[in-house]
């Protein structure tokens, strides 16, 4: 509508851009999705000779626990609002968790991948 006379402008709802079907771009993206695994695995393949397929595969768990937790970690503390509505939980939840790590590692015990639900620490 234009301001002055309350109508609609037929031009300008006729004309309307199509939404792209790239991320950033067609060179970035090509970049991201084809250059990323182009560096790892060669990079694999050097790490390989010097580590086992255990440690390996230690690291990517953690880097993989990393980039999924970290985009709800970022929501979680950084969105005001959500953080003020669920305080209590998103402060001690944590510092639970934390202790009750510091007390497995300092009593040598391991804490179980299903810990939350299954019971608290296990011998290892």
């Amino acid at each position: 509508m234009t301001a002055s006379s309350g109508t609609s402008d037929p031009a300008s709802a006729s004309v309307r851009k199509r939404p792209s079907p790239w991320i950033l771009g067609s060179w970035q993206d090509l970049l991201l999705f084809v250059g990323t695994p182009a560096l790892i695995l060669p990079a694999f393949w050097i790490t390989q000779t010097q580590l086992s397929i255990a440690e390996i595969s230690l690291y990517v768990a953690a880097f993989g626990a990393l980039g999924h937790h970290l985009p709800g970690m970022m929501r979680a503390y950084g969105d005001r609002d959500l953080f003020r509505r669920f305080r209590i939980r998103f402060v001690v939840a944590p510092v639970l968790i934390v202790g009750a790590s510091a007390y497995c590692a300092r009593e040598g015990l391991t804490v179980l991948a299903s810990w939350p639900s299954s019971g608290a620490c296990g011998t290892g």
